[in-house]
């Protein structure tokens, strides 16, 4: 979806040089990157996970590290790299384990959208962070003007789609002890919702009941064929909707008639 149009031709000023389309990327995850730092998340995220992403990403694209790259439009800016880097760097399963357990409980456990609409995160008009000497032209002003939000069903089969370019290993598993199992999910929302703790137990039945606490169902594996990514927190809420419904023997009907 990147700009095909070609700039007009000028004497270009001794101080120019062409940038990448990626390179606007870059920077963009850059002051991402730090503004969830800022948030919370761990020092090392910037450079010790997300880094690692990008280059690997970069690579298995073929637009950079690589001999072969493959044709990326450009534009012009002045000599300002935001991120200087000559190697790629081999994703590691070690860097999803890198933030300590003190420094993940630190973490401000909030819905990606929510701090992108808050402005927490830039993503809205982002190209206003751009340096002033960054020219863009043609397609590539409304390609970096994003001026609404994607859809939760988009982003989650954009980070299945990227799973598998960076070709990704076998995810940490999706133990009893991790944020994203529906045990200490499924309380979370309880307690958000202001529901009693007594409904706790039945929960947890449920989720028992329907073997959805076991690790090899939740945890996520690119490497298949068709991998499957669960939303944890979408499945969460529906456990509760689905003990309730059970507890107070709601079928889609008796509700309708209690209510009318």
């Amino acid at each position: 979806r990147i700009s095909q149009i070609t700039r007009p031709k000028k004497k270009r000023p001794e101080n120019e040089r062409e940038w990448m389309i990626c390179e606007g990327f870059q920077f963009i995850l850059k002051h991402q990157a730090k503004a969830l730092v800022s948030l919370g998340v761990c020092m090392k995220f910037e450079v010790g996970i997300l880094w690692n992403f990008w280059t690997r990403y970069l690579q298995n694209t073929q637009q950079a590290f690589t001999r072969n790259p493959v044709y990326t439009p450009r534009f012009t800016v002045l000599p300002c790299c935001p991120w200087e880097g000559q190697r790629a760097v081999r994703f590691h399963q070690k860097y999803l384990n890198l933030c300590s357990e003190d420094e993940r409980r630190s973490y401000r456990f909030g819905t990606t959208q929510g701090m992108v609409s808050e402005r927490c995160v830039p993503y809205m008009n982002i190209h206003e962070s751009f340096p002033e000497e960054l020219s863009l032209f043609g397609k590539d002003v409304q390609f970096f003007n994003v001026r609404y939000l994607p859809s939760y069903s988009l982003v989650h089969k954009e980070a299945v789609t990227l799973a598998r370019i960076l070709q990704l290993p076998s995810f940490p598993t999706v133990s009893k002890d991790c944020f994203l199992h529906p045990f200490p999910l499924t309380v979370r929302y309880l307690l958000e919702a202001n529901l009693p703790n007594d409904l706790h137990v039945w929960v947890h039945k449920v989720i028992r009941q329907a073997a959805m606490g076991d690790s090899s169902f939740l945890t996520f594996e690119p490497s298949k064929e068709k991998p499957h990514l669960l939303r944890y927190d979408i499945q969460a809420v529906a456990v509760i909707i689905v003990t309730l419904k059970l507890l107070f023997k709601l079928n889609d009907h008796v509700e309708w008639y209690i209510t009318s």
